[in-house]
Formats: C-alpha cells, structure tokens, sequence
C-alpha cells in the first residue's frame, strides 16, 4: 500500500500533466519507476483520473450548463442546437475510440515497460 506522500506525489504529476499534449497516464508510469512506488492494480490511477474529470467538470461546469440546459426547455430551436452540439462531440469523439480499439495492445503493451 503506497504512503500519503507518494499518492500526493502521483496527484500532483497527474494533474499538473493532465493538460499537456502528452500522456498523464505515461507520467503515473514514469513518476512510478523514477520513485520506486509499487502500486498493485490500477485503482490509485482509476482514483487520479477520477480526480481529474471531476475538476474539469467543476471548471467547464458554465459551459456544460450552457450546453444541457436547453434539453430540458421547451425551447425547440435551442433543443435541437444543442443536441447538434452533442453529436458532434461525440462524432469528433469517435476516431479516438477506434484508434484505442485498434491499438489496445500495444498501447498496454507500453505501460509495461517504463
């Protein structure tokens, strides 16, 4: 079981990496190695990332107001904007998840092996 100091060591490289254009799970990996910490399973990782949605939802929480607000109106027009919207975030969404489909091997593949 890792100690208080080395989880606040792995949230703070998770978050302060979590906005780079570079993998924050491969810098859990990495800040691992570097000291040493042995954590079984993933759920301290599952936990960090959790952390992270939850501050970005907090933070974009006006935006997606904004956003799902009008499912719930009357309002037609602005319904149909925002599940518009919606579609074309999960559409802009979807090469990704093929991606990670396709390459999931040898993405996991690559956490073994810091």
């Amino acid at each position: 079981m890792p100690n208080i100091l080395s989880i606040i060591l792995l949230a703070l490289v998770q978050g302060i990496t979590e906005f780079l254009p570079i993998s924050s799970s491969g810098h859990l990996v990495l800040a691992q190695e570097l000291f040493g910490l042995r954590i079984p399973g993933a759920g301290l990782e599952i936990a960090l990332h959790a952390g992270t949605l939850v501050s970005i939802l907090v933070f974009y929480r006006k935006d997606l107001v904004k956003l799902l607000r009008p499912l719930f109106e009357s309002d037609t027009v602005a319904k149909a904007a925002s599940w518009k919207r919606i579609g074309l975030l999960v559409v802009a969404s979807v090469p990704i998840v093929v991606l990670g489909f396709a390459l999931e091997s040898q993405i996991l593949f690559l956490f073994d092996i810091p």
